[in-house]
């Protein structure tokens, strides 16, 4: 003899496996996003760095946490943040949207004449912030410049 259940608990336990999988699905997406928090790094500017020279950095993060950007100048074994930055994440739990910022730096000749006229990088790097004891790798984006020498010196 077979036992029927209430159709209002076989109601319920599909609601409830409904659940159950949506959360599942929200869950592999938001690991993704722990995983790989920086999406983009991209640097753009003069490619010759005189003093008012601009350089841009664009970021894009999956928004789970906080990102932190450092631009340096670089040359030889010479080395100097230019500019900071740190991307806000998302305040929602279930908030799935990208966080794009960007960060311009204006080079003035105070920075420039610490360095030696001639071949250059500047090196965008993004660090992401520990989740699930993991942290990511940082992302990387240089810019090959040339280093102008100041008018007069």
């Amino acid at each position: 003899m077979p036992i029927f259940e209430p159709r209002a608990l076989a109601i319920g336990k599909r609601v409830l496996l409904a659940i159950i999988a949506l959360h599942l699905v929200l869950g592999l997406v938001s690991a993704h996003r722990a995983w790989f928090q920086v999406r983009e790094v991209a640097l753009q500017g003069d490619r010759t760095l005189r003093a008012g020279s601009r350089v841009h950095a664009a970021i894009v993060t999956s928004g789970r946490t906080f990102v932190d950007v450092e631009v340096r100048l670089i040359q030889g074994h010479r080395s100097e943040v230019i500019g900071t930055l740190e991307v806000p994440r998302n305040t929602a739990v279930y908030d799935f949207r990208k966080q794009r910022w960007g960060l311009t730096v204006t080079l003035d000749g105070a920075v420039l004449r610490r360095f030696a006229p001639g071949n250059a990088v500047v090196r965008a790097t993004a660090f992401g912030a520990s989740q699930w004891m993991r942290v990511p790798p940082p992302v990387v984006s240089d810019l090959p410049v040339v280093i102008e020498r100041p008018h007069g010196a």
